[in-house]
């Protein structure tokens, strides 16, 4: 069996190896086709600048350094990075996948002129606790066409038996205009891979209150040979023609056009599970007479969009109909098919520093009739003096065919009284250049919500919940010292099934300093983060899904990173010890009631940008 499975990782090493060489050599040829297309001109000097002025600055090191965090909060995942997650605040984001692959950073960099390309590769190593590999690639062909390539792989054991976790994450897309854009195009393929063990958590947490076990791998855990497989891949064509345009002193001022877009998605989780004793199954549905004890679900969708529109120079509105085919499959239960059709528009106003963009769609027939998806978001950027943000996003969806029917060796549930869930999240955000200050303020308000109730099993919220944010955020400085520091404070109707801490913050401090000449950028400090006591999500492996709990608190503990980081021309290289305070308090750090963060981690990390 040991050789079997050590056979099984030799194999799959190999084929990682040999995407990993392919896509090196892909990124290479890429660069050295640029490198001899590029000449050395004024404007490209001009444009290296501004990249400079995109790429190095304090917030990028700060994010490379602290992937962890999310608008200064710690995530919440279980042990090891790669694990499952969230974040105990507003925010619902995947902050795992866009972590060193910013949309934001790539969008200002594929909007610059000039043909030299951009690359990004860090790597970082915790020894077995952590290993961290990403490539991010950049390439524009002139004008008219620009690819981009982004692929990560996470990999660690765990502390604790029953804990690895594998990722593999591609995205790519590759864009192409004509002149004077009569005709553009986007392909994109993703591919996300996860192979994650899953321990259940400790099976006593007090013999980690007490410590009273000194190797990590000796604590027993509910889970010993449960593991899960996702694999999730995206292909697709966005297309858009030029019907006619209206011309103005033989400048362009509308332009008519039709839309296409194709998708294709398919989205496959199977979870395996060969301990039927574990006490965290005492509550749910459990057949032992089955040989093999498994739960998967398929979902495969086609996605069809048309549409026509108009723009003008600052002005474009895109009204469309979508068709969605959707096939669904259970391992025990149902295997169906539906269809939605929906009716929307898209709308995108921009003038000098204001710039307002809108999605609204409406279910016309199908699974999803009559939902609703409004989202609004609006930026005014009053030169390099203060920046002004605004979103607001509602939804009113039809619950998912997997809350209502699920059937599989470990759960079943029927909810045929589900009714539509609807959530509108307010959130505004208003930075001060001169003084390095910004104030955050959000809200959701949910009716009919659905979460997972202390069995683990879907629910529905009858009355009207709400959470709120608020977070002041201010840099400043003494000298050579830098300080950043933020404080949060959020409010909950239900600290069970929404919990939040009420008080969270963030302190880093770092001496900052220039040697060599001022060549070489050296940043020491600390980071420590704090969140209040509230009642984190417990886990369930076999669903993968966070459900309530009203009996263990988990917070009030400070976690203490330092990190030595440097500069070195378009090189980041840095040491940390994330956590490093672990046992010098109390044993107390959990991310959920029965799973303990990691302990003290040393890391090394080099981010090296190029981009000629």
């Amino acid at each position: 069996m040991f050789l079997s499975n050590s056979l099984g990782h030799f194999y799959y090493f190999r084929l990682e190896m040999k995407f990993l060489i392919k896509l090196t050599i892909l990124i290479s040829c890429l660069i050295s086709f640029t490198l001899v297309k590029a000449e050395a001109t004024d404007s490209l000097d001009v444009i290296n600048e501004e990249y400079k002025t995109i790429l190095f600055n304090d917030q990028q090191f700060l994010d490379v350094l602290f992937y962890k965090h999310f608008n200064n909060m710690l995530m919440n995942n279980l042990g090891t990075y790669g694990s499952p997650y969230y974040y105990p605040t507003n925010y619902l984001v995947d902050n795992q996948s866009t972590v060193f692959a910013p949309e934001a950073l790539k969008e200002k960099l594929l909007s610059l002129s000039g043909y030299r390309p951009f690359t990004n590769l860090t790597w970082i190593n915790a020894g077995r606790r952590e290993q961290l590999l990403s490539i991010n690639h950049i390439q524009k062909f002139g004008k008219l066409a620009d690819l981009s390539i982004s692929y990560k792989r996470i990999s660690s054991p765990g502390n604790y038996i029953n804990q690895e976790v594998n990722h593999n994450d591609l995205k790519s897309a590759f864009n192409f205009k004509t002149n004077n854009n009569q005709y553009a195009a986007k392909i994109y393929f993703d591919m996300l891979r996860i192979n994650n063990q899953e321990n259940g958590g400790l099976n006593d947490i007090n013999d980690f209150y007490k410590d009273s076990i000194l190797r990590r791998e000796l604590y027993k855990v509910n889970n010993y040979k449960s593991h899960y497989e996702t694999r999730t891949l995206n292909f697709g064509l966005k297309q858009r023609l030029s019907l006619f345009s209206i011309y103005e002193d033989t400048t362009i001022t509308k332009r008519y056009f039709v839309g296409l877009e194709n998708k294709v998605s398919s989205t496959r989780r199977e979870y395996f599970d060969f301990d039927s004793n574990s006490k965290i199954y005492d509550t749910t549905y459990f057949d032992t007479t089955f040989t093999q004890w498994k739960d998967s679900t398929h979902l495969n969708t086609f996605f069809n969009k048309v549409s026509f529109g108009i723009t003008t120079s600052n002005f474009e509105a895109e009204p469309y109909v979508s068709f969605q085919d959707n096939k669904y499959h259970q391992y025990l239960g149902i295997d169906t098919s539906f269809s939605s059709n929906y009716v929307g528009v898209l709308l995108s106003y921009k003038k000098r520093q204001f710039k307002v963009a809108a999605d609204f769609n409406y279910g016309t027939n199908g699974y999803n009739q009559e939902d609703i998806n409004a989202n609004i978001a609006a930026t005014f950027v009053k030169q390099d003096k203060f920046v002004v943000k605004f979103l607001l996003n509602h939804q009113l969806n039809e619950p998912d065919v997997y809350y209502k029917s699920f059937a599989s060796n470990h759960f079943r549930w029927e909810n045929d009284s589900l009714v539509k869930q609807q959530i509108t999240f307010i959130g505004s955000e208003f930075y001060i250049n001169a003084v390095d200050v910004k104030l955050t303020m959000n809200a959701k308000i949910y009716n009919h919500f659905i979460y997972y109730d202390t069995l683990a099993l879907p629910a529905q919220q009858n009355k009207q919940e709400t959470t709120s944010t608020l977070m002041v955020e201010k840099g400043y400085k003494l000298w050579n010292v830098h300080f950043k520091t933020a404080l949060i404070y959020q409010l909950t109707s239900d600290r069970y099934i929404l919990p939040l801490p009420n008080l969270a913050g963030r302190q880093i401090i770092y001496y900052e300093n220039r040697l060599f000449k001022k060549a070489l950028k050296v940043r020491v400090g600390f980071n420590i983060t704090y969140a209040s006591k509230f009642y984190g999500y417990e886990f369930m492996p076999s669903i993968s899904q966070f459900y309530a709990q009203n009996k263990t608190k988990i917070g009030d503990y400070p976690f203490v990173d330092f990190f030595v980081s440097t500069h070195l021309k378009r090189a980041q290289i840095f040491i940390k010890w994330e956590h490093i305070n672990a046992g010098m308090m109390d044993y107390s750090y959990l991310t959920t009631p029965t799973t303990p963060f990691l302990d003290r981690s040393f890391k090394f990390g080099v981010s090296w940008n190029m981009f000629d």
